[in-house]
C-alpha cells in the first residue's frame, strides 16, 4: 500500500484509496452573538455670533474690525459645515422616540412596545427579535443614566450582553476652544476700545487667536468628514474605525471575553481580533437625539479553539497497471472537520460550507452535531490512515473502462496522472522530459509548464 504526503500543512494524500484531503481554513461555528451596544455622542447644531466690532474712529480699529471680520467667517463657515453634517446623519439614521420617563415596570414595558413597532423604519440591520428587546433595553438604561455613567463596560442582568457609553473629547474639546477664542477675542474687542495705545499688544494677541481659530477649524473639518465617511459605512453595514477606535474595540472585547470566563463558563469570542468587526461584523444601530446607538453581535462559541477543516476529493484508482476498470469512493462527504484534541468530527456539505463567511477562519451560524472518534467514519478512517476501519467502513465501486490517459491538477504543484507514457517540462531552467506513469503523483516546480501528447498546463508561480 502507498502513502504519500506531499504537503503535511495544506494536504493530505491517501493515493492508494484515490483521496486527497485538501486542507481549508479553520472553522468556528455557533448560533449565539454577545450583543454589545455602544452609546456615541454625535455633534449638535451650532449657531452663528457675530463679534462685537470695534467703533472707534481709528486706523487700528478698522484693522482690528478687518481681523474680526475674518474670524467671523470663519466661525460662520464652522457652524455650516457642523449644521449640514448633523442634517446628513439626521437623513441617513432616523431618529427614534424610546425615552423611558418612568421607572416602573410599565413605563418600561411601553417604551419596549414602541421601540419593537418602530423597527422597520428606524432600527438598521439583521435583527431578531431578542436582538431588538435586548438592544431595547440598552438603549432605554443608556438613556436614563448621567453623562458620568458607563465609561467601562457593564454586563446587563443574564443576558449574553453589555452596553456603554463613548464619550467625544475630541469634538467637545475642539467646541470648548473655539467658544474659549470667542470669548477671548470679545474680550481683546473691549480691550481695544479702551486703549488704543496698547495696539500692538492686543494684535499680538488677536493674532494668536486667529492661528488658533484657523487650526481648531481644520480639526472640526477634519473630524466631520470622518463622521459622515463613517456613517456612510454605516448604512452600508460596515462598522468605521472612525466611529470607534481599534483601542475601543479591543477594551471591549477583552472585557467581554472577561465575563464570559467569569459568568459563562465554557463560552468563548469565536474572534478577538478588531479587524474582524471592521470587515465582517454584524451590527445593529439607530439613533435618539444627539446619540446614535450601535450593536456589534460578537460571535461565541463553546470551541477554546478553531476546527480544522478538509475539502475531501476522491479519484477512481486502476485496478492494476493494464486494466482500464478502477475502483471509487462515490459516497464520500465533501467535507469533513475535526476538533482541535481529534476527539470528535462531522462531515458537511458544499451547502452548508456556503454559508460561512470569513476568510482566514470560517465563521458559520449554523450549528452540526459532532461525532465521536469512537465510531470513526469512512472519511475519518480515511484521513488518519485506519486501514482496518477504512476497509469495515468503506464502500468502493467498480467502475468499468473508466481510466482513460489524462492529468488531473490535485494541486498548484502537484498532478495526479493517468496512463501517460511522457511529460515534458519547460522551465526557466530549459526542457526536460519525464517518464510518466500509469497511475501517479507528480510534483511540479514553480514557474514550469507541463505538456503531454493531449494536454498543455500553464505555468504558475
Amino acid at each position: 500500500m502507498i502513502c504519500v504526503s506531499a504537503d503535511k500543512v495544506n494536504q493530505i494524500q491517501r493515493i492508494n484509496y484515490g483521496v486527497v484531503f485538501e486542507r481549508q481554513p479553520n472553522l468556528l461555528s455557533g448560533r449565539e452573538n454577545w450583543l454589545h451596544t455602544f452609546k456615541i455622542p454625535l455633534p449638535s447644531k451650532q449657531t452663528d455670533g457675530n463679534f462685537e466690532q470695534c467703533d472707534i474712529t481709528h486706523q487700528h480699529c478698522y484693522i482690528l474690525n478687518q481681523v474680526l471680520s475674518q474670524l467671523s467667517a470663519i466661525r460662520t463657515q464652522v457652524s455650516s459645515d457642523v449644521n449640514h453634517t448633523v442634517d446628513v446623519i439626521h437623513q441617513l439614521i432616523p431618529h427614534i422616540d424610546i425615552e423611558d420617563k418612568s421607572n416602573t415596570e410599565s413605563r418600561l414595558k411601553r417604551g419596549l412596545f414602541d421601540f419593537i413597532g418602530s423597527i422597520s423604519k428606524s432600527l438598521f440591520g439583521t435583527a431578531t427579535t431578542k436582538d431588538v428587546n435586548r438592544l431595547a433595553k440598552h438603549v432605554n438604561i443608556l438613556i436614563r443614566r448621567n453623562n458620568e455613567f458607563a465609561k467601562d463596560i457593564t454586563h446587563h442582568d443574564k443576558l449574553l450582553s453589555s452596553y456603554m457609553s463613548k464619550t467625544n473629547k475630541r469634538f467637545d474639546n475642539i467646541i470648548l476652544g473655539i467658544k474659549n477664542n470667542y470669548e477671548g477675542i470679545q474680550n481683546i474687542t473691549k480691550e481695544t476700545a479702551k486703549f488704543i495705545s496698547q495696539f500692538e499688544k492686543i494684535s499680538i494677541k488677536l493674532s494668536k487667536f486667529l492661528l488658533k481659530q484657523m487650526n481648531e477649524t481644520a480639526e472640526i473639518n477634519k473630524y466631520l468628514e470622518e463622521l459622515k465617511i463613517a456613517v456612510h459605512e454605516l448604512v452600508k453595514g460596515k462598522l468605521s474605525p472612525f466611529l470607534i477606535s481599534p483601542h475601543n474595540l479591543k477594551h471591549t472585547i477583552q472585557h467581554i471575553q472577561s465575563i464570559l470566563n467569569d459568568k459563562f463558563k465554557g463560552f468563548y469570542l469565536n474572534n478577538v481580533n478588531p479587524s474582524y468587526y471592521y470587515s465582517q461584523s454584524n451590527i445593529l444601530y439607530t439613533r435618539h437625539h444627539k446619540h446614535l446607538f450601535i450593536s456589534i453581535k460578537f460571535p461565541i462559541s463553546t470551541f477554546v479553539k478553531s476546527l480544522t477543516l478538509y475539502k475531501i476529493n476522491s479519484y477512481p484508482v486502476p485496478i492494476n497497471t493494464t486494466s482500464n476498470h478502477a475502483t471509487q469512493l462515490l459516497d464520500l462527504p465533501q467535507y469533513v472537520v475535526i476538533t482541535s484534541d481529534n476527539r470528535q468530527y462531522a462531515e458537511l456539505s458544499d451547502d452548508f460550507i456556503k454559508t460561512c463567511s470569513g476568510i482566514d477562519t470560517l465563521y458559520c451560524t449554523q450549528t452540526f452535531p459532532l461525532l465521536s472518534s469512537v465510531s470513526p467514519s469512512c472519511s475519518f478512517a480515511l484521513l488518519f490512515n485506519d486501514k482496518e476501519n477504512v476497509h469495515s467502513n468503506c464502500n468502493f465501486r467498480f467502475l468499468t473502462n473508466i481510466i482513460q490517459p489524462a492529468v488531473k491538477e490535485i494541486t498548484d504543484t502537484s498532478l495526479l496522472v493517468y496512463k501517460t507514457k511522457t511529460l515534458a517540462f519547460d522551465c526557466p531552467s530549459g526542457h526536460k522530459i519525464e517518464k510518466g506513469c500509469s497511475f501517479c503523483i507528480i510534483q511540479v516546480p514553480c514557474l514550469c509548464s507541463v505538456k503531454t501528447d493531449s494536454i498543455f498546463i500553464p505555468a504558475k508561480i
